[in-house]
């Protein structure tokens, strides 16, 4: 299937078929418009399908806003959208010789697992913000009296 906001191809993506696909509208409250173009297997084309659905109430859209400290980034970073209910995953890579040190949700400490810090049931704006330290070294001293 080759899928497009908007009638033409040119710009397009390409994908296997899938019994079902969901789709992500964008934002806003007006006539949306969804086109798709099948190819079989010989490569013959068919024409385009459009799909038009009005939309008169689209889910709340929140904001988090990530933020990392030096030696370390945050991805996703910036403001960042995301629907009201969903979830939004951060992935913390720090700076060789770093390790990520604190991670704070909204001012909250909260815990990561590993390098990924995940923000449940995300239902207002928000802020995710991490902090990186020099990585923990333990050193040991052997004495031998031989």
């Amino acid at each position: 299937m080759v899928g497009k906001s908007s009638i033409g191809f040119r710009e397009t993506f390409k994908e296997k078929w899938n019994r079902s696909r969901p789709w992500r509208l964008t934002e806003g409250d007006w006539r949306k418009q969804v086109y798709a173009q099948f190819r079989d297997r010989a490569g013959n084309t068919a024409n385009a399908l459009a799909l038009t659905e009005m939309v008169e109430d689209m889910p709340d859209q929140h904001t988090i806003t990530a933020i990392a400290g030096e030696n370390g980034t945050i991805i996703p970073s910036g403001e960042v959208s995301v629907y009201s209910g969903e979830d939004m995953r951060f992935t913390l890579t720090p700076d060789n010789g770093y390790e990520v040190d604190r991670v704070l949700a909204n001012g909250q400490p909260v815990t990561s697992d590993g390098n990924i810090c995940t923000l449940r049931d995300v239902s207002a704006n928000g802020s995710v913000s991490v902090t990186f330290r020099p990585e923990s070294v333990v050193s040991y001293r052997i004495d031998s009296d031989m």
